[in-house]
């Protein structure tokens, strides 16, 4: 693989970083001013960590990732900033009979290689992903029979059963540049992606840990006023804190809430981005034959024992609500109906030992810190609201990167419970999470066949109404069968400095080509 390269190929091939992993640690440089003339700023943000999967943008459904693919890739849809469905490489869509699609193509969109994006390349995408349905996102096109180019600017979809939702699927699926995948692999084309987004890779972490992108200003969505992105991964919130305050740094990601008044007093700005994600810890009944977890009532119990709003209010400082289900407000198929499990330790007690365990019993629950607002106190808190009622934590941290693997893979060792966020950001719909905690979802973790047969039916629905009546009912007995420890909302806080404006985020990552630059960097 890779002999017979095209001119264009060979040009990115020898721009790639050979096999070299990004540094975690940063030694932050002094900062530079910078002219705020539109089009020729750069913006420098501080970042939690590096996609696992580099810029293979089918290994992994992340925030964290989903925050540079966006940038780098195109896909045949996306959501605007206010969660709807709009055109992205599809500048409209029909639906001419259940289970087929068609979409209609920009004309002139071309990949950094020069390439055209056009139906062959959206066809061969697919086939990509066909070819590797050991990939996350290969699980968002199970159900296309097959795909045809119809002519250069438009693409036909067919489906095995009606796919309600298949465009909002194709939202996430980013479309690569086909000829550099093929003849650079998965592995090589992870460290000098193929896209035809807003921007470019300029270097993969060469650098001491930095993702540097430079504006494609050939791209239909150009960048209007950063013509150059240096993403530098800060692992710790009060790092990335001090290197926006300093002027390092122009853009602080996933801060806390104890950082808000700091910021706002010293004149920068904070974003609130209501992500639709809800942070929970997964509560299995698969991973151990004889875990107290394949019990409701224990389930039950655990909701009963944590302080939801006390976690709201004294470690969020009310940014985030108390969490009753599987999606937020804003996302098609909530259900207004539920409300969260009431702080009742007494009931907590009463339900551990109908279940056997009044003396509690002890688990391992695997969570991630350092990617949203106090989440390393939060699962503190949740921990020893459980040790009251006698279930003893043992909290084992997990790097972000190795987490992916965990999840799809389903390797979670001897841990009886995980960290995660059922999130309907990433369709606007709470189906893909829910998809995640019934028992067809590849490696399962929780399987109940009434939910699990309601998932499958609200997928082929067409009937909207219909649709919705059915998403609600899945969320209320996933509430019912407390399939999680509903925790909070997972807002995520981020601080920007005094010369951004017209920053905003989207569900699969930050609009960074809108942003404008209207003053200089702080020295």
């Amino acid at each position: 693989m890779g002999q017979n390269r095209s001119p264009a190929s060979r040009h990115v091939f020898r721009s790639a970083t050979r096999g070299l992993a990004l540094a975690a640690i940063l030694v932050l440089q002094a900062p530079a001013t910078i002219a705020a003339e539109v089009g020729g700023g750069v913006l420098r943000v501080a970042a939690t960590d590096v996609p696992a999967a580099l810029g293979n943008p089918f290994k992994s459904m992340g925030a964290t990732a989903g925050s540079v693919w966006d940038l780098i890739f195109d896909c045949l849809m996306r959501f605007d900033q206010s969660g709807a469905l709009a055109p992205g490489l599809a500048t409209r869509w029909e639906n001419p009979n259940p289970t087929t699609w068609r979409f209609h193509l920009r004309s002139d969109v071309r990949f950094f290689s020069g390439a055209p994006v056009d139906a062959s390349a959206i066809l061969k995408t697919i086939e990509i992903l066909k070819s590797h349905p050991e990939y996350p996102v290969s699980g968002e096109i199970s159900t296309i029979a097959r795909v045809a180019a119809i002519d250069k600017l438009t693409v036909e979809i067919v489906t095995t059963v009606p796919d309600a939702i298949l465009p909002r699927r194709l939202a996430l699926v980013r479309i690569v540049d086909p000829a550099v995948w093929e003849d650079l692999g998965p592995d090589q084309f992870a460290r000098t992606p193929g896209g035809s987004g807003p921007y470019q890779p300029n270097n993969w972490g060469q650098t001491g840990g930095k993702i540097i992108l430079k504006a494609n200003t050939a791209s239909w969505r150009a960048p209007k006023s950063v013509s150059q992105l240096e993403m530098t991964i800060l692992k710790d919130a009060t790092t990335r804190v001090q290197a926006l305050l300093s002027g390092q740094v122009d853009v602080a990601l996933s801060l806390n809430p104890d950082d808000m008044q700091t910021l706002k007093t010293d004149g920068f700005n904070v974003y609130v981005s209501k992500s639709g994600q809800v942070q929970v810890w997964a509560l299995p009944n698969l991973l151990k034959p004889n875990s107290p977890l394949n019990d409701v009532r224990v389930r039950q119990a655990m909701n009963f024992a944590v302080d939801k709003e006390k976690i709201s209010v004294t470690l969020l400082n009310g940014i985030a609500l108390p969490a009753s289900q599987g999606g937020t407000a804003n996302a098609f198929g909530y259900n207004p109906d539920l409300k969260p499990y009431p702080f009742d330790p007494e009931r907590a007690r009463r339900l551990l030992s109908e279940a056997g365990y009044p003396q509690g019993f002890s688990m391992i629950a695997d969570v991630v810190v350092g990617l949203g607002p106090a989440d390393a106190q939060i699962h503190q808190k949740a921990a020893s609201d459980l040790g009251n009622v006698g279930i003893r934590v043992e909290l084992r941290t997990t790097p972000y990167s190795a987490r992916p693997g965990k999840f799809y893979g389903g390797m979670w060792g001897d841990a009886d419970a995980f960290s995660t966020t059922w999130n309907s950001g990433l369709y606007r719909d709470v189906i893909r999470s829910a998809a995640d905690f019934a028992c067809t979802k590849p490696n399962p973790f929780f399987c109940d066949e009434e939910i699990t047969a309601l998932v499958k039916q609200s997928q082929s629905l067409m009937d909207t109404r219909q649709r919705e009546q059915t998403l609600q009912q899945i969320m209320k007995l996933n509430h019912v069968a407390a399939t999680s420890l509903w925790l909070v909302e997972y807002n995520t806080i981020i601080g920007l400095a005094p010369r951004i404006s017209n920053f905003a985020t989207r569900s699969t990552g930050m609009a960074i080509e809108d942003v404008l630059l209207t003053q200089e960097s702080r020295n």
